[in-house]
């Protein structure tokens, strides 16, 4: 018998109320339960566009399972990493992390910004889509120091561009840190072309399902990228940025667009100047290049075990959903998310608690009936709740956060896993503890 059957507890739960004696038990902390799930209710986490109104050894089978096998290495470089660059002449030392890392016959960089919330999906975006692949012309690019420390300790090339608060901070789409963090991007790709820099700017929320590179054939277009949901729109998410005077033109608008309206986005921003002045640009095959509602949304592609397959996928954009918490739980129940923190994956002591929920209909009273249940069980006997599949009214199965926050789930009862976890947790009983997968804290 594995160690993961030995520490599951499987049970019925039904939307009725608990034994007496559990109750009993219960006390207060179901009580407040209740509260917390009630809360959480309804609050249904895809967003609307506002223009419409590592893996290593241990994850390896990732990659075959659901996304084909690898391609080979297009874009490799052999110059050395910085680990952690951070000169008292930012312009100086930005240059040089660049040059460092550039691609030696064309200068291309793929760049990524990163901040204090989100280090573990920096590190996932690189298990998954720069490893895998060879890619060395990667560089993260931080807003606030302690990121780049802590990228340091599993050795992923990091500048440090600014340490300002607002890098310290998590922020959703479209709030004020959001586009404050968007300018200083702006601000940074604009350095990087100016000094002859191709960049392929990419968002840490994404997963390649090949090296996107051989897909950017036109040579002339000052711009390539994927859209997002409207026909020709430009996804600054993904996007190859050709340097030469156009693109070092087109930033410096969007700088002064930034500084006369600091809440104006940058991905609108490029879309109106690409327009206004004519700009060449490319827009990926959206079968290809593919956002969130249309790879994940649209066709329901919601648990890795029962996902359609898409061989001709090659970007997937993580994106038509509001939170980081969100996001990072529909990339474990696609089997895309590799980072084995505390041993996520990888524990053999853990004590798990799998139910099924008897109630197969939409019934929104009965499903959270069951779920609060199951999360006092749990509670009481001390083990990690595997959460179902729900049922929802649009569709048979539906994902958690189709129904409730994730990141009130995360605050209140973090140890949970996701409906697929034993299918990733068969290939993570070994962990190298060097490696990103394996972080300690």
């Amino acid at each position: 018998m594995s160690a993961v059957s030995e520490n599951t507890l499987y049970i019925m739960v039904t939307g009725s109320g608990l034994a007496e004696s559990v109750m009993m038990q219960l006390q207060k902390k179901a009580v407040f339960l209740m509260v917390v799930l009630g809360f959480a209710l309804t609050m249904y986490e895809i967003r609307l566009n506002p223009q419409t109104s590592g893996y290593l050894k241990s994850r390896r089978y990732v990659q075959h399972l659901v996304y084909g096998a690898p391609d080979p290495v297009e874009e490799p470089s052999d110059n050395n990493v910085p680990l952690y660059i951070n000169r008292a002449n930012k312009a100086q030392g930005f240059r040089e992390a660049l040059q460092s890392v550039a691609h030696p016959q064309n200068k291309s960089v793929i760049l990524a910004m990163v901040d204090a919330g989100y280090v573990d999906m920096a590190m996932n975006f690189y298990e998954t889509s720069i490893v895998p692949f060879g890619l060395s012309n990667m560089l993260f690019v931080s807003l606030h120091s302690d990121s780049c420390l802590e990228m340091q300790r599993y050795n992923l090339p990091c500048f440090t561009y600014s340490n300002d608060s607002v890098g310290g901070r998590d922020s959703n789409y479209m709030s004020k840190d959001f586009l404050g963090k968007m300018n200083i991007r702006t601000s940074f790709t604009y350095s990087a072309l100016s000094w002859g820099y191709t960049i392929l700017q990419v968002d840490i929320d994404i997963v390649f399902f090949h090296n996107p590179y051989s897909y950017f054939t036109c040579k002339d277009c000052a711009i390539e990228s994927m859209q997002d949901g409207i026909k020709n729109y430009i996804n600054a998410g993904f996007m190859l940025i050709r340097a030469n005077k156009t693109t070092v033109q087109l930033y410096m608008e969007m700088m002064a667009r930034a500084l006369q309206n600091p809440m104006s986005e940058d991905q609108g921003n490029i879309n109106k100047i690409v327009h206004k002045r004519h700009i060449k640009y490319r827009v990926l095959s959206s079968n290809q290049f593919v956002c969130g509602l249309d790879y994940f949304e649209k066709p329901k592609r919601y648990f890795a075990d029962t996902a359609k397959p898409c061989p001709e996928c090659v970007v997937v954009h993580n994106n038509w959903i509001v939170s980081k918490q969100a996001k990072v739980y529909r990339f474990k129940e696609m089997l895309q998310w590799v980072v084995d923190v505390k041993g996520y994956y990888s524990s053999t002591s853990e004590r798990y608690l799998m139910y099924n929920d008897s109630n197969t209909t939409s019934d929104d009273t009965m499903q959270k009936r069951a779920l609060i249940n199951a999360l006092a069980i749990s509670q009481i006997l001390n083990r990690t709740l595997i959460l179902p599949k729900l049922h929802c009214t649009k569709h048979a199965e539906c994902p958690f956060n189709s129904r409730y926050y994730i990141r009130h789930l995360d605050q209140y009862f973090p140890r949970y896993r996701e409906s697929v976890f034993f299918v990733a947790y068969q290939s993570s009983t070994k962990c190298n503890h060097k490696s990103v997968t394996c972080a300690e804290n």
